[in-house]
């Protein structure tokens, strides 16, 4: 018997709201990856400290951190409605931090505060997104769309990371971030075009703290949830946080300045392309747990391979491999998820979820902190290692999850 049963890879853009759904992703998508390119160079110029890189990618993740309320706000408030304001208000921000830039009053905490106020956006647009995708294309196409839209965050992760960087070098950061505001301002008309969603609606004389404690109870009673969140939070920790740290890798290590910035950056969207790719032409994944923690253990290997490089081809090679795993780990994550959620838990569902991915901030302010006494490299190899051993912690202890079918 197959492990997968193949589909089109194209089926959920039937859906007449997700085509438009995924055209406002695809463009804030690639805002967001070329956003982070310029703060983090814009950060390392005026201040040179690895620390600091860190701390101000570390609050553009910390709101994620509230993720059991602003997943109540995408089970209580209308999804659609909240991903248009959402792009709106981070339009406004990136033109303010522009002209700040261009008039020459940009200072470091100012940055941090937009920073945070595009994190805000983050954490609620997040569970609104990810909750909105049944909606739009029903519970039985749910991986096609998640793939789907995976593919589609990654291929403009490529597109985002080196446009970035190449932004910066030809127009500037200040005009960068003009363009930042722009393209925001363009995903909220798509998401506008979607037209009215329906979706199950809250009692509304439950309070706010018994419709959040009902959330996290829920998944903390599915073992496979629960599984799912702990090696999501060993990711987020452990993992992710290296990318905080390629402008260190551009600029001391591998010598390749802002656009070769761009290219690092984009390389693990490049392999992360090619899986989330695969996996909407599979269609649905006979043992998705196995292929979650596969992906999970596979990235926190790979990274291994990238953080004590000094050769440019073989640190590219290693992040598009890295992607592939990733692209693994981020897909099978959500289509998990939803896929065992009641419809009116969705919102909540993603936002605990969120909470997780969250403390990518904690994880941001340990590397920036720690790459400033030890270095970027060894910082990067340690977190692969405990990643590495933590999740097989969990495939051995944590059957279930391996088990699911």
């Amino acid at each position: 018997m197959s492990i997968v049963q193949k589909r089109q890879i194209f089926d959920a853009l039937r859906f007449h709201g997700y085509r438009f759904y995924w055209v406002g992703a695809l463009l804030l998508y690639g805002t967001r990856w070329m956003q982070m390119i310029i703060l983090g160079w814009l950060v390392l110029e005026l201040t040179n400290s690895a620390f600091l890189v860190g701390l101000v990618g570390a609050l553009q993740w910390l709101p994620m951190l509230l993720g059991a309320f602003t997943g109540l706000i995408a089970d209580r408030l209308n999804r659609r409605v909240m991903l248009i304001w959402l792009q709106f208000s981070s339009s406004l921000v990136c033109l303010l931090l522009g002209f700040l830039i261009i008039t020459g009053l940009i200072q470091i905490w100012q940055i941090m505060i937009l920073s945070l106020l595009l994190g805000v956006t983050w954490a609620i647009d997040f569970p609104c997104a990810r909750a909105l995708i049944p909606d739009l294309v029903g519970k039985e196409n749910i991986l096609n769309a998640i793939a789907l839209d995976t593919s589609g965050m990654t291929f403009m992760g490529v597109i985002g990371s080196i446009a970035g960087g190449q932004f910066i070098s030809a127009i500037g950061m200040g005009n960068s971030c003009y363009l930042l505001g722009v393209a925001y301002f363009a995903s909220a008309l798509s998401f506008f075009l979607i037209g009215k969603t329906k979706q199950v609606s809250l009692a509304e004389d439950t309070s706010i703290a018994t419709d959040v404690v009902e959330g996290i109870k829920y998944m903390f009673q599915n073992q496979v949830m629960l599984a799912v969140l702990v090696i999501t939070i060993i990711m987020n920790i452990f993992i992710f946080p290296y990318r905080q740290l390629l402008p260190i890798y551009a600029r001391d290590i591998l010598e390749i300045g802002p656009a070769g910035l761009g290219y690092l950056a984009a390389a693990q969207g490049v392999g992360a392309f090619v899986s989330a790719v695969t996996l909407a032409y599979l269609g649905k994944v006979r043992y998705p747990g196995i292929v979650f923690q596969g992906g999970s253990f596979s990235a926190a290997v790979l990274l291994i391979v990238f953080a004590p490089s000094t050769i440019y081809p073989l640190s590219l090679g290693s992040l598009i491999v890295f992607g592939l795993a990733v692209a693994m780990f981020g897909t099978m994550q959500s289509t998990i998820l939803l896929g065992l959620s009641a419809e009116e838990m969705r919102g909540r569902v993603m936002g605990i979820l969120s909470v997780c991915i969250g403390v990518t901030s904690l994880g941001m302010l340990a590397f920036g902190a720690i790459a400033d006494v030890i270095g970027a490299s060894l910082v990067i190899v340690f977190g692969a290692i405990i990643s590495a051993a933590s999740i097989m912690v969990v495939f051995f202890f944590m059957p279930v999850l391996r088990k699911l079918h």
